[in-house]
Parts: structure tokens; C-alpha cells; sequence
């Protein structure tokens, strides 16, 4: 794990700037090479092998290829068995990248189970090729200006330089309906995100990206649909409970995220039984006054102790009170790179920056709900079918005006026009969003709704706000954060399991809680879902944030971003918010987001 950066021109002050920009990725040091056509950097942190012989920029034994990577490849030693013949010198998956792109070229990476970004440069061929994990884990942003390229895991790596570019009105437009920004979409114009799951070559001036299909889901896991519930619970809990014993192995301390709910709950099951060590667990709650129903909000929290207590971890608990709410956002709005809707960023932070003084690697539970059915919205929408049964007349309304894909996923997953429209100045209310997430749906037609709703919310929500929102608060404080879920062998075992056994009315994940009944305890199994929600809105009506926010709801905050907004209006919600008057946090939230990232970046914003 790492940060990585470079770009097809020498210059040794620009990547040793880039570096320095990303270097929270590589607390073990930097190192840099400019030469022959390139300049590439590295920020380090050993996880799996310590060598000093494995620091990148990393040559082939041959001096063919040089490479700068991010990530892991958790299958790297079977495919070493595959490599006869090639003089390795380490025992880094560094090493075992440059081994199979020089016997397979690009094709190497359809080999490759883990997670990861890299690039990998030919001077004889002046060719730089890139590519991205399937599950869009590792990050990987771009930017391609006057027959150059420049490529960074971050991109505070991309701005080093001190460009300036304009607001992405698309992007904007996304982030205010969603709450994060869909890739290939930056903030910026003219610096993308390289899309999950492709490669790409840059040559001659020329970009060229594709995407690949992985081999390794033609595994055990991924042959036949399974034929019965007992079957489907058998493939779920040996393949999570292999992937966790991969993901385990580490030479620096390792952690687990414990949040009190079924997944993280069945990492740490599945971590227990196959580590002969005690395990290090980290919670966040919050330090609530009385009246901001601190039992709510807690009640994970209380129970991630008594699940810790269970497996008898060394459990470690970070509260978040009022006096970090507003550094945190700060810190936050800066190490995510993107504005993000979320508060629980703000605990994400707080978390990371306590274990980061006891770990070096955490395990996290991202994924289970996209995967196996989790969320309420699958369950919602499995209602609104049984609903569509009834005779056209007795059908609700709502039911009946959201027969298209997009209207119901809008539904779910959309700010709506009017309350946009209260906020927004009339040119940036658009329909971006229609054409992105209709492009999706058009791959996924004939699908059952809520399978393409799933595999939609893997490729967008899952990877630029949920595994963003991990990957930067913990690469903040250089952690690397490993993801079982997302595993080739969970994602076949998940692509076998109908959809029935994932999605009912009643409960969410019911195949994953009877995949864990007997292992995990009854009383995680039966707690409903509930999601790490923070109190946000309860935040608001303090006045701390609360006079924090109308500072920041202010065409003089940002002069980037004064024409955006009606900020008569938006003071005026935000004191009926805090009045109780009305609920706005989502609307009021998602501009707090972005004007806290719009003043983070200012200065790379061409006004």
C-alpha cells in the first residue's frame, strides 16, 4: 500500500512535489526515478514485505520495465509458481506484477486476485501502461494536457503542480443529486478518475483504455448456481471465510474495524478462528448531549463492545465530541479529495487517526451490503413489485409513477428536483444524471431491478463514496484498509446466489445470517439494520456548527463557488432545520460538504 505518482516527462522537481503532496500514503519514506521519457514516484508503506530491495520505482531484472504500484495482490505467490524461469530478487507482489506483464503483457492483470493501481513504464517502447482492481478499491485519478500524461493515487498529487482548473458542471450537478461525484467524474475539468476494472496503454501521445474480464472468478466459487439455501450458505461462508484468512497476513500490526453489525461482525468471527494471535478491534461513537438520543446513534457502538468482549479482542473505542466536529470536517474535506454527503467521514477520521497509533493494516466491511442484499432500499423495492401485482388502480401512487429503472432507483438514491431547485441558481440544475446511471441500466437490462440495482450501486456508490470515504481516511494516516468482501472468490460466490436468497420484504442479507447462525451471536444476527448513521442533524442545530455553517453558506466564503447557490434560501433552511421547523440535513449537509472542499482547493480553482 502506497501512494503513486508520475507523469511521460522528466522533472525531478514536479514528482518530488507530487510525492510530497501524497506522502500521508508512505509514512516507510519516498523515492522517486526521472529518466528515459519518465518521471515516477512513490510514497511507501511496507505491509507485506519490508525488503528494502522491493522500494519503487521497482526495475525488472532486465531493466525493460519499471513499475510504481498500489495496493496488493493477494494471489501473488501462486502466480510466482506460473513464472518459472523469472530471476526474482524479492519477495514483494511488486516484483510479481513486472514478472507477468513481461510474460503475459497486458493480459496479466486478468490474473490477478487483490487490490490495486499501477503503472508500468517501457522506454523502449516510450509506452506507459496502467491499470485498476475490477472493484475500484485502489484509486487512481488522471489528467492528459498537451501530449502528456500525469496519473497519482490522489488528487492532491494531480495539483501539485499548481494548476488551475473549472468547476466540472456535470460533476457538480451528480454531487448534488447523489452525494458524491460518480466516476470517470472529478470536481475538476480536465482530471478523471481511471474507471475499475480496465487498463489502459498512453503512447505517442495517444490514450487508450479498455476494459478486461478477471480470470480468477472462474474459480470453485463461480460454476453452477447454487440449487439450494444450505448450498448458498456453505459457498458464502467458505469463501468469506478464505478471503479473511488471506487478507490477514501482514508483517505490520494488524486491526478490525468493528462497527456492531453483521459484517464487520462475521470478519471478526471468520478472523478469530484462523489467527492464533489476539485481535485488535476499533470503534467510534459519538459524545452526545442529552436530548441528541445518544442511544440511537450508540447503539452499535455499545454492541460492537460486547461482540469484542465475545471474541475477547483487545478492543480499542474513539468518541467523537463536539470540539472535533468542525477540524474534522476541515481535515476530511482536504484528505478526500471530493466533497462527500456524509458525516460519518467525520468519525472515519477520527477513528483512523487513533489506530493509527497501534496498527498498520485494518480490515473493513465494505462491500457485504452491495453484495449480499443489505441495504433497506433492496428490501423497499422488493415491496413496491409486490405492490405492482395489485390491479393498476389500487396500486399507491408512488408505485405507479415510478415504473421506469431510473424514476425508482431515483426514488432511492436522488435529491429531488424541487428541493434542488429551492437552493441551486436555475443554470446548474441539469440531467446529468439521467444519462450517466441510464447508461448503466442499459447494460444491465433483463435483469431482475433490484440484481441491477446492486451492480449499479457496486460500480458507483460502493466506489467513489463508500471505498473513497475508507481508502482516504485511513491512507490519511498511512493505513491500508483491506476489504474482504470485495475478493474474486466472495464476488463468484455472490454472482451464484439468487437473488431470493439475498432480498425478501422482511429482512435484509437473510442468506448471510443464516450463512453465520451458530458462529456469530444470535444477538448480531437478529439486531436489525440499522447502517453507522451520525448525528448530523443533531450537529446542526448546535451552536458551534451551526454558526460554522452560515459562515460557510456565503457567496463571500468561496468567490469559486458564489454563483452556485441561492444563499438567502439556504440560511433560511438551515435556521428551520435548527428550529425543528423542518428536516433538511441531507440538502443542508451536502453544501456544507462541498463549500468545506471548494476552500480546501481553492486555489486550484480557475474562477
Amino acid at each position: 500500500m502506497c501512494g503513486i505518482n508520475g507523469f511521460t516527462f522528466e522533472d525531478e522537481r514536479l514528482i518530488r512535489g507530487m510525492n510530497a503532496a501524497t506522502a500521508h500514503r508512505g509514512p516507510d519514506g519516498a523515492d522517486f526515478h526521472v529518466g528515459l521519457g519518465i518521471s515516477l514516484g512513490q510514497n511507501r508503506l511496507s505491509i507485506s514485505d519490508t525488503d528494502s530491495a522491493a522500494r519503487q520505482p521497482l526495475w525488472s531484472h532486465d531493466r525493460r520495465h519499471i513499475i510504481v504500484f498500489n495496493g496488493e495482490i493477494y494471489n501473488h505467490i501462486a502466480l510466482r509458481s506460473e513464472l518459472s524461469g523469472f530471476p526474482f530478487r524479492t519477495m514483494s507482489d511488486t516484483e510479481t506484477i513486472l514478472a507477468a506483464y513481461g510474460r503475459w503483457g497486458a493480459r496479466c492483470v486478468e490474473r490477478f486476485d487483490g487490490m490495486f493501481s499501477f503503472a508500468i513504464w517501457t522506454p523502449e517502447r516510450d509506452e506507459l501502461f496502467l491499470a485498476r482492481d475490477p472493484q475500484g478499491v485502489k484509486p487512481l485519478y488522471y489528467r492528459h494536457e498537451n501530449g502528456q500524461f500525469f496519473f497519482s493515487s490522489e488528487m492532491k498529487g494531480l495539483l501539485a503542480d499548481g494548476s488551475k482548473y473549472p468547476l466540472s458542471l456535470a460533476a457538480f450537478s451528480l454531487y448534488m443529486r447523489s452525494g458524491y461525484v460518480p466516476g470517470p467524474f472529478t470536481m475538476f475539468s480536465g482530471v478523471l478518475k481511471f474507471p475499475p476494472g480496465h487498463r489502459g496503454c498512453f503512447s505517442q501521445g495517444m490514450l487508450r483504455i479498455e476494459p478486461y474480464t478477471p480470470l480468477v472468478d472462474h474459480s470453485r466459487f463461480s460454476r453452477v448456481p447454487y440449487g439450494s439455501r444450505s448450498a448458498a450458505r456453505e459457498g458464502i461462508r467458505e469463501a468469506i471465510s478464505e478471503s479473511v484468512t488471506q487478507q490477514l497476513v501482514a508483517r505490520r500490526p494488524l486491526g478490525i474495524y468493528l462497527s456492531g453489525g453483521l459484517d464487520s461482525s462475521v470478519i471478526l468471527d471468520c478472523a478469530f478462528r484462523a489467527s492464533s494471535s489476539p485481535l485488535s478491534t476499533f470503534s467510534a461513537g459519538f459524545d452526545l448531549h442529552d436530548g441528541e438520543e445518544g442511544m440511537k446513534f450508540n447503539a452499535d457502538f455499545f454492541l460492537a463492545r460486547r461482540i469484542a468482549a465475545h471474541y475477547g479482542t483487545r478492543h480499542h473505542e474513539s468518541l467523537v465530541a463536539g470540539f472535533d466536529i468542525i477540524p474534522l470536517l476541515e481535515l476530511a474535506s482536504f484528505h478526500l479529495d471530493e466533497p462527500i454527503a456524509n458525516p460519518t467521514a467525520i468519525a472515519m477520521m477520527k477513528l483512523a487517526r487513533d489506530a493509527s497509533s497501534d496498527i498498520r493494516v485494518i480490515l473493513s466491511g465494505d462491500g457485504g451490503d452491495e453484495l449480499f442484499g443489505g441495504y433497506k432500499r433492496y428490501r423497499l423495492s422488493r415491496r413496491m413489485d409486490l405492490l405492482r401485482l395489485l390491479p393498476r388502480f389500487l396500486q399507491p401512487s408512488i408505485i405507479r409513477e415510478t415504473e421506469p429503472f431510473l424514476d425508482r432507483f431515483g426514488l432511492f438514491m436522488w435529491e429531488k428536483d424541487a428541493r434542488l431547485a429551492s437552493v441551486l441558481t436555475d443554470d446548474f440544475l441539469t440531467d446529468e444524471h439521467r444519462r450517466l446511471f441510464g447508461v448503466l441500466w442499459e447494460r444491465a437490462r433483463g435483469s431482475l431491478f433490484e440484481s441491477a440495482f446492486m451492480d449499479i450501486d457496486r460500480e458507483t456508490w460502493l466506489v467513489d463514496e463508500s471505498l473513497l470515504r475508507t481508502d482516504r481516511t485511513t491512507m490519511a494516516y498511512g493505513i491500508e484498509a483491506r476489504v474482504p468482501f470485495l475478493s474474486a472468490s466472495v464476488i463468484a460466490v455472490s454472482r451464484r446466489t439468487p437473488l431470493s436468497y439475498k432480498v425478501d420484504i422482511f429482512t435484509t442479507k437473510s442468506i448471510m445470517r443464516g450463512a453465520f447462525r451458530g458462529r456469530v451471536p444470535d444477538y448480531v444476527l437478529n439486531q436489525p439494520k440499522r447502517g453507522w448513521i451520525s448525528p448530523g442533524a443533531k450537529w446542526l442545530r448546535r451552536p458551534g456548527l451551526h454558526a460554522y455553517a452560515n459562515e460557510l453558506f456565503s457567496a463571500s466564503y468561496c468567490p469559486a463557488t458564489a454563483h452556485l447557490f441561492k444563499w438567502d434560501a439556504v440560511r433560511t433552511l438551515l435556521d428551520r432545520h435548527v428550529s425543528r421547523d423542518e428536516y433538511a440535513l441531507q440538502i443542508l449537509w451536502k453544501i456544507l460538504s462541498f463549500q468545506a472542499w471548494a476552500h480546501a482547493f481553492e486555489k486550484n480553482i480557475f474562477v
